[in-house]
């Protein structure tokens, strides 16, 4: 099926054609018979503007085994409707995406970037993204990155996967997010594997919690630093004499909060400066649930996948004694390993969003409500739709000119200029898209980077 838009100005045309794949056209709400997969969603919400308060998603969206994008999306009125564009665009292989609020509105997003640290970020309001290439260097073997930021003295830590092999260790970036000046250092760098880091900071503390495996066991372990200097001292987590992974935190006004998975048990951490910490069994489990947590200070919840069609949430109230309430729901089927879950939390109710297929085709991003008068709301696609539009400025005039468009649904999109004939002269893209928002400059030039007249 195709769906063609075209867009006319002087002795030019710019077409927009979008080839659906499978047995006719994939509706963006319906899971179809499509290649790529959107998968290890993150979520913020923003807190910089009180009068809109947003949340973010980013996302992994496969277009071929060896080229991921990033993509994102963001609701303005508590998640009932979405808007969706590229995050990241370049040529390398784009992965495992990680958001934290900074200063203010900006937003940061951090993404393995082929094997390197990708950095970006903007505001959470106009996504205006400025890229950076600073790490390019240091960051060489990067590996499931995540990030932190202060929002009082604008520190910003990024952490990471480094090495090959069964020899990874963890990496740190301590920056300065005035001065932008850095200070790299090692979190861990034992003979072992340590894997999948993440951070959280306040104005004072860093912490940050990883799994090491020995080659017979795997154990959730710890490090923290002051804020603002780059030096780890170890702290011990956890002796529950089980293999121990899947770790998640986050910092509120009252400490770090944090999760991690046995393999029978759900537990709770709670660290005031992230030195001494109290570990709390939750919840029997079966299996890899993968948990992630977010908190507020007064609460924090937690989201696991219970199984493949089951999202169960969990809120934990208090410390002494602690008070855990649970709610679960059938969903879309759910993708399998970590950080395929993700929750926000928001006063007395929590964000949930998924990477799951409800049937047979690639995977979506998901999300829905879990409040205390309301216990899941529906599901709802992140995706939604869009009417097709290509707008073209200024019109040709032999110069420079921006075109953006928004396909209708995802499938192939082919934009290409027309001279007055019909014959193609330039191609400027051709390849698999979701239905968000594009933006490209053509300079006036064919395809052999000859001039063209007005």
């Amino acid at each position: 099926m195709q769906n063609r838009r075209e867009h006319t100005g002087g002795l030019f045309a710019v077409s927009l054609i979008l080839l659906a794949s499978g047995l006719g056209a994939i509706d963006i709400r319906t899971v179809g018979a499509t290649p790529g997969e959107d998968r290890f969603p993150s979520a913020v919400r923003t807190t910089g503007n009180p009068e809109e308060t947003r949340i973010i998603v980013a996302f992994e969206y496969e277009l071929s085994e060896t080229d991921h994008d990033i993509y994102l999306a963001w609701s303005a009125n508590d998640g009932r409707d979405w808007n969706i564009r590229q995050g990241a665009t370049a040529k390398d292989d784009e992965r495992y995406p990680r958001l934290a609020m900074g200063v203010g509105d900006t937003v940061h997003l951090v993404y393995q970037a082929t094997d390197t640290l990708g950095w970006i970020y903007a505001s959470a309001y106009n996504f205006s993204w400025v890229k950076t290439s600073w790490a390019s260097t240091w960051s060489k073997g990067c590996q499931h990155p995540d990030v932190a930021c202060d929002p009082v003295t604008n520190t910003i830590w990024f952490v990471m996967e480094k090495g090959s092999g069964q020899n990874h260790n963890i990496t740190a970036c301590h920056m300065d997010g005035v001065a932008r000046t850095y200070d790299t250092v090692k979190v861990a760098n034992d003979a072992k594997d340590e894997l999948y880091p993440v951070v959280a900071c306040d104005m004072n503390n860093v912490l940050v919690l990883y799994e090491y495996h020995d080659g017979t066991d795997v154990d959730v372990r710890g490090a923290t630093s002051k804020t603002t200097t780059a030096g780890f001292t170890a702290v011990e987590i956890s002796q529950t004499l089980e293999d121990e992974f899947h770790p998640e935190v986050v910092s509120t006004n009252k400490g770090f909060e944090y999760v991690f998975q046995t393999g029978d048990s759900l537990y709770y951490g709670y660290s005031a400066s992230g030195t001494s910490h109290e570990i709390h069994p939750v919840a029997a489990v079966s299996g890899d649930v993968a948990p992630s947590i977010d908190a507020d200070g007064l609460s924090a919840d937690i989201v696991i996948r219970k199984d493949s069609i089951t999202l169960s949430h969990f809120r934990v109230e208090g410390q002494d004694p602690l008070t855990v309430k649970q709610a679960s729901a059938k969903v879309p089927g759910i993708s399998s390993g970590a950080r395929q879950v993700q929750v926000v939390t928001k006063g007395d109710s929590a964000f949930c969003i998924w990477s799951g297929s409800p049937g047979i085709g690639s995977s979506n991003i998901y999300g829905t409500w879990w409040s205390k008068e309301n216990p899941f709301a529906v599901a709802e696609r992140l995706n939604p739709d869009y009417d097709p539009e290509l707008v073209v400025t200024p019109i040709f005039s032999g110069a420079e000119c921006v075109i953006s468009f928004i396909p209708a649904t995802e499938g192939h999109a082919d934009l290409g200029i027309f001279d007055a004939s019909g014959a193609r002269v330039r191609t400027l893209l051709s390849k698999r898209v979701l239905p968000a928002y594009f933006t490209l400059t053509w300079d006036g030039r064919d395809e052999k980077g000859i001039s063209l007249p007005e």
